[in-house]
């Protein structure tokens, strides 16, 4: 188990997660309940860390990392349509909030 990424905010490594997982990289979150020892515990030991099962598949997900972490800001991207069923969906959505259909700009 190799950590690849570690941040204060459990939504972004969760994202991070699923983005990770929907390109077939096992991985799992370290720490995703440990920020209640904040205080008791260094900050940074108690945030959430995404972690990589096979250390043949590290590099993919370090670069899919690497990207996420040069781009911008999701908060300036655009919103994108469904292919499937039509809904509006949020630039840091991979998968459509209604109908779970993966995101084709992903691809």
């Amino acid at each position: 188990m190799t950590p690849v990424y570690s941040a204060p905010a459990l939504p972004t490594v969760a994202w991070l997660r699923d983005v990770l997982k929907d390109k077939g990289i096992r991985c799992v979150i370290r720490n995703e309940f440990l920020s209640a020892g904040a205080g008791e515990l260094p900050p940074n030991e108690t945030w959430p860390t995404l972690c990589v099962l096979d250390r043949h598949q590290l590099p993919f997900a370090q670069a899919i990392i690497a990207e996420f972490e040069s781009e911008s800001s999701y908060a300036n991207a655009p919103d994108w349509l469904c292919s499937h069923c039509g809904a509006s969906n949020e630039a840091i959505f991979s998968a459509c909030w209604q109908c779970a259909t993966p995101d084709t700009r992903l691809a």
